[in-house]
């Protein structure tokens, strides 16, 4: 896990981050990045969406592949979905 350049999510909302994983508002899969599709799990809260990156059998040196969750944000929802059709295709839920 990495932390993301800008808009970090606290320590303790990762500390739930078994149940956020199970519970999102929306499922997107993005292919606009050159490292391969992902999935871009989405979490509306009041006056902050957060963002969850998950790459499903990444290969990671030395270890194979794995599904990882790479970066977690806070996000405009606007901008997440003015990209839907535009390299994001929403899966499941609602923005």
């Amino acid at each position: 896990f990495r932390d993301a350049k800008g808009h970090k999510l606290p320590a303790a909302w990762f500390r739930d981050l078994p149940r956020h994983l199970r519970n999102p508002q929306a499922v997107i899969l993005d292919e606009t990045h050159k490292e391969g599709p992902a999935l871009l799990l989405i979490y509306d809260a009041p006056g902050d969406a957060k963002k969850l990156v998950v790459r499903v059998n990444y290969r990671v040196k030395k270890a194979g592949e794995m599904n990882i969750v790479e970066t977690g944000q806070t996000v405009d929802m606007e901008g997440v979905a003015s990209g839907i059709g535009k390299g994001y295709t929403l899966l499941e839920g609602g923005l």
